[in-house]
C-alpha cells in the first residue's frame, strides 16, 4: 500500500474513532436526562434505634463516573457508578469494609433511581434486592429496599428511610 493510501486510511480511521468518542453518552448526560442530578452530595439518616447512615455521591472523571460511599456504624463501602456505553446501562461496582465486592445495575422507574443487586447474608446466601431512591423535596430523599422476583420489585418495600441532604 502506498504512503498516500496508508495516510488516507489512517485519517479515515482516526476520524471514525473520534466521532464515536464524541458521540458517546456520559453518565452525567444519562443522569441529567433522567432527572437525578439532585442525588449528588452527602445525605444522612438516623434509624429508629439511633444509628446514623451516611450516603455520598460525588462526581469524578469529568462527569463519566460517580464515587459513592456508605457508612453505618462499623460498616462501610465505596464504589464507582459509571455508564457502560456498550451495554447502554448504568452500572456500579462497590467494595465493603469486609472486602466483599458487589455489582449493581441502575435504572429509572416511576421517578425513582433504582439500583438492582444481590445482597449476601453472613452465611453467603444471596437475595436479589432493589434499592429505590426518590426525591421528596430539594433537601430530602426517600430510600426504599425491595425484594426482586424475576427482576421486578416486590409490591411493598421491606424497609424505608428518609435522608436529609448535608451542607458542605
Amino acid at each position: 500500500m502506498s504512503k498516500e493510501k496508508m495516510s488516507l486510511v489512517l485519517m479515515v480511521v482516526l476520524v471514525a474513532i473520534g466521532n464515536v468518542a464524541i458521540g458517546q453518552e456520559s453518565l452525567k448526560d444519562v443522569i441529567e436526562e433522567q432527572g437525578f442530578a439532585w442525588m449528588a452530595g452527602q445525605w444522612k439518616a438516623t434509624t429508629d434505634n439511633g444509628q446514623d447512615i451516611v450516603l455520598a455521591y460525588q462526581w469524578a472523571v469529568k462527569g463519566h463516573a460517580i464515587v459513592s460511599s456508605f457508612k453505618m456504624g462499623e460498616s462501610s463501602s465505596q464504589g464507582m457508578i459509571y455508564y457502560d456505553a456498550d451495554q447502554q446501562q448504568v452500572r456500579q461496582f462497590s467494595v465493603d469494609s469486609r472486602g466483599r465486592a458487589t455489582k449493581a445495575t441502575w435504572e429509572a422507574q416511576d421517578g425513582k433511581a433504582i439500583a438492582k443487586t444481590k445482597m449476601a447474608d453472613e452465611y453467603g446466601q444471596t437475595t436479589d434486592v432493589a434499592i429505590a431512591y426518590s426525591k421528596i423535596d430539594s433537601t430530602n430523599m426517600k430510600v426504599e429496599v425491595y425484594g426482586l422476583e424475576n427482576g421486578e420489585l416486590s409490591d411493598y418495600p421491606w424497609f424505608e428511610i428518609d435522608f436529609k441532604k448535608q451542607k458542605k
